[in-house]
Order: C-alpha cells, then structure tokens, then sequence
C-alpha cells in the first residue's frame, strides 16, 4: 500500500515558508562536514538517501543543489549545469496544512541543534534528482557564513538485456554532442531513464521493451529533440538510434520566483515543446533566471510540475510563446507554495 499527498492552493490562504531562516543573520562556527548515505545507486533502487551536514550555527539556513558531473571527473567544473536545488533550514520540517509534505526534504531530527538530517526518498519527486551518471551535491550559506562543501553522488543504470545506442552529433556541423545529457522516456513507464553521451558523442541506455523517444540537453549549445521519432525496443534486443539535433538560434528567457517573497527559484526544469511536437529544456540558474535556445515557433512553456512540487510549489500551467524572427525575454513564472493537501492511498488491486 502506498499513501500520496497531492499539493493545491486553498483560496485566500499564502504560504510563507520559504522566508523561514532568510532573517537568519549569525553564521556557522567551526568546519561544517556534510555526508552523503549511500553515495552510490542504481537507477532502480527504492529507498532512501540520507544528507547529513554538521558544523552549521544552530537553526541556520542553508542550500543544497546538486550539479551534473558531465565530465565526470568527480568535482564541480564551471558551466556544469545546476538541475535541482533546495534550501534546508536546521530543525525545521515543510508542513502543508499542518501535515508534514514527505514530498520536500526537510530537517527529519527536528532539532534546531546545529545538525541537519535530511532524507531523499527515491524515486523522488523531481525526476532530475535521480538521473544516471555522476552528479556533485554542493552545500553552501547563502549569507557566505562558511566555504561550500561538496560530495560526489552516482546513479547508475541497472543492467537489461535490451538496451539502445547510437550517437548524438549537431546536424548544422555535423560535429559530436560531447558530454550531453539524454533521456529515453515512454508513455508505459513511470520515468525517464538518463544517461550522458561520450567524448564521441556516443551513448547507451539500457531499458524493458517497450516504446520510446530520446530527448536531449546541452548546458553548452542547446538542443531541440523531435518527439515523433518514436521507436520501438523488443526483448534482448539493443536498438541503434543515432540522432542529428538542431540547436535553438533564439532564445525564450525571464526568471521563476516565489510569489510572496520574489526570491529567485534555482535548479528549475524548464520543458518547452510546440505543436509540431519538438521539445526543448534547460534549468534556472542559482538566481532563478533561464535562458531557453529555442527555434521559430510558438512554443508552450513552464517550470515542470516534478521539480516545483519537490520545493512544495503549486505546478502552473504552459504559457505560449511565439518567435518569429528575434528572442523573446521576460517570460517570468511566480510560483505559489501549497496550502491544502489532498491524501488519499492506492492499493494493488
């Protein structure tokens, strides 16, 4: 049996939890540590992943982002692209209408001690969280009360004897997508499965039968990815798709901010797509901004509902924007945290 939380809005009521600790002026004393257990799984594991950080000022606010390792040299290199983050307080829990929103990672000890316990459950919300491949999580004061401390955390894809490969190369030059991120999604399962491309731009992923499409992200050109290119993976079969992508030459750019505070939101998804069924995603920055390389079209666009309901946020819907013939900017997105919950359980028949 499973119980689920489902996040909403109820009318009149705000929420104001993401200004808990932004009054916060004392800073950390001493080494702050910060553990991860475990530091490596499978992208079919189950369970939990505990963050431990010691050392803080007791009831301070930290952030917690996690960034992807693309070359996979175990620490954070410039333009490696933050895909999630979120701000721990010590001591303190998100609760959604006085229940406590497993869904958001909080403080679990409960304690403003100085020690922050927090625990991932995977599958998580947020997709990004759990994406193949190498990641740095970093820990860091917003206020600069300590030096970030970083941990590497590995994803990696479990074994099947179906697989797809092939390589991924720009169709304007012809060259290889090096150190991109590529998704194989399905509509007959629960998420997509990630990988990332080599120094050659090629790649492979593992996956059940079934039917897919690829999708792809570049932090450095930025890609569009058709998703007609359906095909389909029979058992112990390894399928070879390689894919020419177009990069975006306009931009659709703004920022994703929490409604009552204006606070910038960072490590937001972006997805856009069009009606012509090609696709397009990048994430926000450490200041809520995002710049989307897109081509000319209307394209519908929004932070995705995975990565806003793992900060307690109230998914909103796709806006259209149209390109013509320049970039657009100021396509902000004003988040609102949930405050009313709807539970309920689901059982296997």
């Amino acid at each position: 049996m499973m119980r689920v939380h489902f996040l909403c809005l109820k009318s009149g009521a705000w929420s104001a939890g993401l200004v808990l600790g932004l009054c916060l002026t004392t800073i950390a004393k001493g080494a702050v540590s910060f553990s991860i257990s475990p530091s490596s799984i499978t992208n079919d594991y189950v369970g939990e992943v505990t963050l431990t950080i010691t050392g803080l000022t007791p009831g301070q606010t930290i952030t917690v982002g996690s960034y992807a390792d693309l070359n996979g040299n175990g620490t954070l290199d410039r333009g490696e692209p933050l895909v999630w983050s979120i701000p721990l307080t010590d001591g303190q829990a998100p609760m959604v209408a006085g229940v406590r929103y497993l869904g958001v990672p909080g403080d679990e000890d409960g304690l403003a001690n100085g020690t922050i316990r927090s625990v991932l459950y995977i599958p998580p919300v947020a997709a990004n969280v759990n994406a193949n491949g190498q990641s740095i999580i970093k820990v860091s004061d917003p206020l600069g009360g300590f030096s970030p401390v970083t941990q590497p955390f590995t994803v990696a894809q479990k074994v099947y004897p179906q697989s797809v490969t092939g390589r991924l190369i720009l169709a304007g030059t012809g060259l290889p997508l090096t150190n991109a991120v590529v998704g194989l999604a399905s509509a007959n399962v629960t998420a997509a499965t990630f990988a990332k491309t080599d120094t050659n731009g090629h790649y492979a992923l593992y996956c059940l039968p079934g039917s897919y499409v690829l999708d792809a992200f570049d932090s450095a050109v930025g890609v569009i990815y058709d998703q007609t290119l359906q095909f389909s993976v029979a058992c112990n079969q390894t399928v070879t798709n390689n894919l020419a992508l177009t990069n975006g030459n306009f931009t659709i750019s703004g920022k994703v901010t929490d409604i009552s505070t204006g606070a910038g939101i960072a490590g937001a998804n972006m997805d856009a797509n069009t009606s012509h069924n090609f696709g397009a995603l990048t994430f926000t920055d450490t200041t809520g901004n995002y710049s989307l390389p897109v081509t000319a079209d209307t394209w519908s666009i929004h932070p995705t509902t995975d990565t806003t309901s793992q900060l307690g946020y109230v998914p909103l819907t796709r806006t259209n924007v149209t390109v013509t013939s320049a970039s657009v900017s100021g396509v902000n997105f004003a988040l609102s945290k949930a405050t009313a919950m709807i539970s309920g359980t689901l059982k296997d028949t």
